[in-house]
């Protein structure tokens, strides 16, 4: 018989990472994400609903959350098809 390998090598994708201080926060959220370039926030409360929403953010921009009321969030942070979260408390 005809033993034949294939070898197949797999793609690694780079690793991508979002942190956000201070948490808890009650007006600035600083960022720090491995994606280069403007992404889109979107901030989510506890049901998943969309309660802020903005575009074309860089690291160093920060995001102002003083209009959201006290309570626990999720911040995402997308780029393309690369999607980062992270959970954060409102104080």
């Amino acid at each position: 018989p005809d033993n034949t390998s294939v070898k197949v090598d797999s793609v690694l994708e780079e690793e991508i990472a979002l942190s956000i201080w201070p948490n808890p926060a009650s007006d600035y959220l600083e960022l720090n994400t491995t994606l280069e370039g403007g992404f889109e926030v979107r901030v989510l409360d506890v049901l998943g609903k969309v309660v802020l929403v903005k575009n074309d953010v860089f690291q160093s921009d920060g995001l102002d959350i003083t209009q959201l009321p006290n309570g626990l969030y999720t911040l995402q942070i997308q780029q393309a098809a690369k999607i980062l979260s992270k959970s954060f408390s409102k104080q």
